[in-house]
């Protein structure tokens, strides 16, 4: 019997989807729409932008990354805001319809559950698209080369998404992102950092106030505050450091990814006791 897909509760209230085929919620518990706000928009620095923008976010999940955007530009000046959102589960829009915020998030929310039953939503100024299926594939259809202004890289954990934590997927989002884009995620762990080092990023830290564990944001142009390169040797020379790789059309299944990753790092530790 498949397990049901179930709602829980987080600490600012707002709530978050477990999600039976990754065992593990798609948001924090400590507080999923607060984790949106404070681990991508924050960080990104997408609210100091104006003009046309386009935003990459990678894991829908309940919508709060694009509703926190839209919340954070509800009073800012803008021409024009896309965003193309990632998401391989289509069985979730009766969950959609269980959110509620009690306040003008509700009236903001109700474009991004439409862009979700209908796969995009439009009006003057704001355009929602909605991308179902293997993100890997996706990527590889949208036409967004070097004018993305900020990627929201948030799939379930490296372990258990692991196709979409490879050097060869985040090659394809720095190719999407302008020079001064940033690319955030909540993940801290030295494999993911130095995969994005490898796809070609200057990656850093950030750390939000709500939050004891700090998340990393990249960037293809060297930012203030990105790791030094004696902070890159350490990582290098780290076997837990070993990415995740794909093949290089991007299809290879994620227990053959993750099991690679593990015989790689076997073999750097091997490397590294040699030295």
């Amino acid at each position: 019997m498949k397990e049901k897909i179930i709602l829980n509760k987080t600490e600012d209230d707002s709530l978050t989807l477990y999600l039976p085929e990754y065992d593990e919620n798609t948001h924090t518990i400590h507080g999923a729409y607060t984790e949106a706000l404070n681990k991508h928009i924050i960080p990104s620095g997408i609210c100091n932008k104006s003009g046309d923008l386009c935003i990459l976010d990678i894991g829908f999940g309940l919508g709060y990354n694009i509703l926190a955007l839209l919340d954070s530009f509800y009073t800012r000046s803008f021409s024009s805001l896309r965003i193309i959102s990632f998401e391989k589960e289509k069985g979730i829009a009766d969950y959609l319809d269980m959110v509620e915020f009690n306040d003008k998030r509700d009236d903001l929310y109700v474009m991004v559950k439409d862009a979700f039953n209908k796969g995009s939503f439009s009006n003057d100024k704001i355009k929602i698209e909605i991308c179902f299926g293997d993100a890997r594939q996706n990527i590889k259809k949208i036409n967004l080369k070097n004018s993305v202004d900020a990627v929201f890289h948030d799939p379930h954990s490296p372990g258990k998404n692991s196709e979409l934590w490879t050097i060869n997927f985040f090659k394809h989002l720095q190719a999407c992102m302008k020079d001064d884009a940033y690319l955030t995620t909540y993940s801290f762990a030295p494999q993911i950092r130095y995969g994005l080092v490898k796809a070609g990023f200057f990656v850093g830290s950030w750390t939000g106030n709500c939050f004891e564990k700090e998340g990393t944001i990249a960037s293809k142009s060297i930012f203030k505050d990105c790791f030094s390169d004696d902070y890159i040797r350490l990582l290098e020379a780290d076997k837990r450091s070993t990415p995740y790789l794909d093949n290089e059309t991007m299809d290879l299944e994620r227990e053959i990814i993750r099991i690679n990753r593990i015989e790689a790092a076997k073999k750097r530790k091997e490397l590294i006791q040699q030295v």
